[in-house]
């Protein structure tokens, strides 16, 4: 069903360089929302890079989908569909952060291409709006971001991810770090355990 909403979502018009968002209808935006959410979200500790898409984590996934909110959707002639998504972020005040990138779909509107371009620090949803809008038109005017990276904006906040030690791979479509994780080890064994729990899920309906 997600698929085939997916689908229809490429019968919008294109307007090279115009936000469609208004031309969705809100089913759509929802069903974008889904298919991407398990791409952009934040994975659970116990999930692998595999079996996050299991039905076992959906409602991790929910609560992530209705975190995130769309805020810029423009389907390209070369058939890249870019996107702005916003979400809350862990603050004492009200403070969110921005995804920019871009996704290509196959006939039966399964991901194929996915790039994440820029993570945004968390801000001020009204500094968050001014900022994330600039990023946004840069990346689809196809400029440089890496001035607006940590290491080389001037302690201006502006792009968290990627930079000097982080970076997105669009064949694993997630992000890589050069930085050690000390809790590798742990994490390791509570997804061997939750796959175990799924495994007897599963083999027992």
């Amino acid at each position: 069903m997600i698929s085939l909403m997916i689908l229809q979502l490429f019968g919008c018009s294109e307007q090279s360089g115009e936000n469609q968002l208004a031309d969705l209808s809100e089913n759509e935006k929802v069903a974008f929302r889904k298919e991407m959410i398990r791409y952009i979200g934040k994975k659970p500790e116990d999930a692998s890079d595999e079996n996050k898409f299991d039905a076992y984590f959906d409602g991790h996934y929910t609560t992530e989908e209705q975190a995130h909110q769309l805020e810029r959707y423009i389907k390209s002639k070369d058939g890249k569909v870019y996107f702005l998504f916003t979400r809350t972020a862990p603050s004492l005040t009200v403070k969110r952060v921005a995804i920019g990138g871009y996704v290509e779909f196959d006939k039966n509107g399964d991901v194929v291409v996915l790039e994440e371009v820029f993570r945004t620090w968390k801000m001020s949803p009204e500094k968050l709006s001014e900022v994330s809008s600039m990023l946004f038109s840069k990346m689809l005017d196809g400029e440089d971001l890496k001035p607006y990276y940590t290491e080389n904006s001037g302690g201006v906040e502006y792009i968290e991810f990627p930079n000097a030690e982080v970076w997105y791979d669009k064949d694993k479509r997630k992000w890589m770090t050069s930085r050690i994780n000390p809790l590798e080890e742990f994490q390791e064994a509570k997804i061997k355990n939750t796959q175990a729990k799924i495994d007897s899920l599963n083999n027992s309906r």
